[in-house]
């Protein structure tokens, strides 16, 4: 089975965005750099070796956030990467939801809303999904936005350092 290609274009406020899974479109340095910010908490103080990120997202489904026609951007195509998601799956059966990223000046435009309602859309056409899982920080707003954007619920909030573990289990494969 091949893998396969999402891309989708959305205006916000005048200015163009895509979410793609187009791997040379994909930023690892981007990537590198967000995980490596005391906003992503759960990746923990290090800096992955770049060879380990590109690793990551090439064995994972990547979606990147890009704005448009932006001419402070280096790639031809005068996209910038300004988020990105990954979903570990094997496209059928299981996603597992994790590095949610949005740089900070690009939050709270709806941005982030979009992102995970097509990381929803993939999801959900999965043939036989069992479950979608993923970690968010039990005292932050993740519970109510994952509750309310993927249809996600509270499976598991023991001993894991203010983590909750959150999961959607299809009961129609």
């Amino acid at each position: 089975m091949a893998i396969p290609t999402f891309h989708w274009e959305k205006s916000f406020d005048g200015q163009e965005y895509v979410i793609s899974n187009n791997l040379e479109m994909i930023s690892y340095e981007f990537i590198q750099s967000s995980l490596a910010r005391k906003e992503v908490y759960w990746t923990g103080p290090t800096i992955s070796p770049l060879e380990t990120i590109k690793t990551m997202v090439v064995n994972s489904c990547t979606l990147g956030l890009y704005k448009t026609g932006d001419p402070t951007s280096p790639s031809k195509d005068k996209a910038r990467q300004i988020g990105f998601a990954r979903i570990i799956t094997d496209y059928v059966t299981i996603a597992y939801l994790t590095d949610v990223f949005i740089l900070p000046e690009c939050q709270g435009t709806g941005l982030g809303k979009w992102l995970i309602a097509r990381t929803r859309e993939i999801i959900d056409s999965m043939p036989e999904l069992r479950r979608s899982v993923l970690l968010t920080d039990q005292n932050g707003k993740g519970v109510k936005f994952y509750e309310r954007e993927l249809g996600m619920k509270v499976f598991n909030t023991g001993d894991n350092g203010g983590k909750v573990v959150m999961m959607r289990v299809n009961t129609s494969s």
